[in-house]
């Protein structure tokens, strides 16, 4: 049975719209025939012709004998894939190199007169190099103010003024058949801005380097300006950060005014609140160089104390109060607050038995500060370690309150409501 119908297989033709394929492997099984026409099988499978390509693909599209070629492996490898390149990158432009110019990039010039300024771009250069110079180099010679005059239409002149320094103006020059010079006139108020600025800039550079002010603390590495000098000064010694107060009026032309105020043995006020300046920050020098002054002129001693881990703690001033709220609290933590607000180590108390006397103690304790260390004692004949330890945090209480007042001059009191009794 299964030989006839092999035989049958073999006699039937090949119908049109068939799809055969062949595969250049001896090894595998052809894949089964599919037709479009399911009422006839398929044609007896025959091998395929050989090719150079070693593989092909052979069907009929409409009737129309149809052949598709396949390169060997090894031949697709050696030609190497058409792959395009995704986002190829353009190759760079040449960038002309910029010519040189005593005027910054952003004025324009007249190509006909190069020294004559006929325009400016949005941008600013000169301008901002010298608030940048003033800050870091020249403190104390901040810009008071641009100031401009309009002779003609569209025509403008300028005047730079620095404090401490004579005005900067640009150099005169004669305008056709004029007998005399005449300022410099600009285009715009910017142009003219950028220009005189340059001067400025000019002027500045060439004056001899300014000392550092002379503050407590280390040395600077470079200028800062009176605000930072003072903030600075704050910072190195514990002290709080000067409030700053900024004043303004409300309409134009804007000045500024402004007042700051430092706790150094009581709160003190510099500075001028009224507007008089023509920005904040020379209101603010201003301000913080009285500061200073007064700093340098009365030297307020100040004792700097730090806490147990040595991190910068208050700073009494001579004539301070110290007060500790001693409500809820025990002895012992009254003593060991004291000792931190003054730059005290923790109290190390001893505690020595007596002989011949059980249960008696004789107590001792040792305070250290960075300058010294004091040893106070003994209370004598003291029952019991409860009472002995207590009457050891009295002690500590007792000589802090004595050597702040005899060596630093800070009172040191208790408030509140304690529940113990300390008798001096």
């Amino acid at each position: 049975m299964l030989a006839s119908r092999s035989l049958g297989f073999n006699r039937i033709k090949q119908e049109p719209y068939e799809y055969s394929y062949y595969s250049s492997s001896p090894d595998m099984d052809p894949p089964p025939t599919y037709s479009q026409r399911h009422d006839h099988p398929s044609s007896p499978r025959t091998s395929p012709p050989k090719s150079g390509f070693g593989m092909d693909f052979m069907s009929e599209i409409g009737g129309i004998p149809f052949a598709m070629k396949l390169k060997p492996v090894t031949q697709y490898l050696e030609d190497g894939p058409a792959i395009p390149v995704k986002n190829t990158k353009p190759p760079a432009r040449p960038v002309e190199p910029q010519t040189f110019s005593s005027l910054p990039v952003s004025v324009k010039q007249d190509p006909r007169d190069p020294t004559r300024v006929v325009g400016e771009r949005n941008t600013t250069s000169y301008v901002s190099e010298l608030y940048e110079y003033i800050q870091g180099h020249c403190p104390r010679h901040p810009v008071q103010g641009f100031f401009f005059d309009e002779p003609h239409q569209q025509q403008f002149t300028v005047i730079l003024r620095l404090q401490g320094l004579d005005d900067v103006i640009p150099p005169y020059d004669r305008k056709g058949e004029d007998d005399e010079d005449t300022p410099r006139l600009f285009p715009s108020k910017k142009a003219a801005k950028e220009y005189v600025a340059m001067l400025a800039l000019e002027r500045l550079k060439n004056l001899p380097t300014e000392p550092t002010h002379i503050v407590v603390g280390p040395g600077r590495t470079k200028a800062e300006s009176p605000m930072g000098e003072l903030n600075r000064y704050c910072s190195q010694n514990a002290l709080a950060r000067p409030h700053v107060l900024d004043t303004g009026n409300s309409k134009p032309p804007y000045y500024f005014g402004c007042e700051i105020t430092i706790d150094i043995n009581g709160e003190r006020r510099f500075g001028d609140p009224n507007p008089n300046y023509p920005n904040k920050a020379s209101a603010r020098n201003a301000a913080a160089q009285q500061a200073l002054d007064w700093i340098s002129r009365e030297n307020p001693k100040i004792v700097k104390v730090k806490h147990r881990t040595g991190k910068a703690g208050r700073v009494l001033a001579p004539g301070s109060l110290v007060q500790i709220d001693a409500t809820g609290k025990t002895i012992g933590e009254v003593a060991t607050e004291a000792c931190a607000l003054l730059g005290f180590k923790a109290p190390q108390r001893e505690l020595v038995p007596v002989d011949q006397l059980q249960g008696m103690y004789n107590v001792y304790i040792t305070l250290e500060h960075a300058e010294q260390i004091s040893r106070v004692g003994p209370i004598k004949n003291i029952f019991g370690q409860k009472a002995a330890r207590e009457e050891a945090m009295k002690l500590t209480l007792r000589t802090l309150q004595y050597l702040a007042e005899e060596k630093y001059n800070v009172r040191l009191e208790v408030t509140g409501r304690p529940d113990f009794e300390l008798v001096l």
